[in-house]
């Protein structure tokens, strides 16, 4: 709520009780990473205070993923993709786009360490495979992507 006062002084405009419990109702339902990115981005589009529709806009522009993936079968995904390149991307999907439980595979136990080396690996695979989108732009390690662009 305090981010959203900011936004709202940003644009020269009062936040104030009424519209704070207007608010309260569509920000307990978001993810407070997705929200919180949303409210940072939404100055450099945005001509005019916000309004939910439009951080709501902005949080689906930024999660493709959410909402279109069902519910995680109970039985094993069957893939020819070596188990560690696929626990790391799991860890980082989840990580980017806070997969909802039960929508995915939770990875836990991960060590910074583990974290950073599966990092490294999602990089490494997204660059392989072309597909420089698949990782967020603050997430692309610059030694991966030096060398492909």
């Amino acid at each position: 709520m305090h981010a959203l006062g900011q936004v709202y002084a940003f644009y020269g405009k009062e936040f104030d009780d009424i519209q704070r419990a207007f608010w309260m109702q569509f920000v307990q339902k978001q993810d407070y990473q997705r929200l919180m990115a949303a409210l940072r981005e939404y100055p450099e589009h945005g001509r005019y205070a916000p309004k939910p529709k439009d951080i709501s806009e902005l949080i689906e522009r930024d999660s493709p993923t959410q909402g279109r993936i069902g519910e995680f079968p109970d039985k094993e995904i069957e893939t020819d993709c070596p188990p560690e390149i696929s626990r790391a991307w799991m860890f980082w999907l989840q990580h980017w786009y806070g997969m909802n439980p039960g929508t995915w595979p939770k990875v836990e136990g991960v060590t910074t360490e583990e974290s950073e080396a599966m990092l490294l690996v999602v990089n490494q695979e997204a660059a392989r495979t072309k597909t420089p989108k698949a990782i967020p732009d603050g997430y692309k390690l610059p030694e991966v992507w030096r060398t492909h662009g």
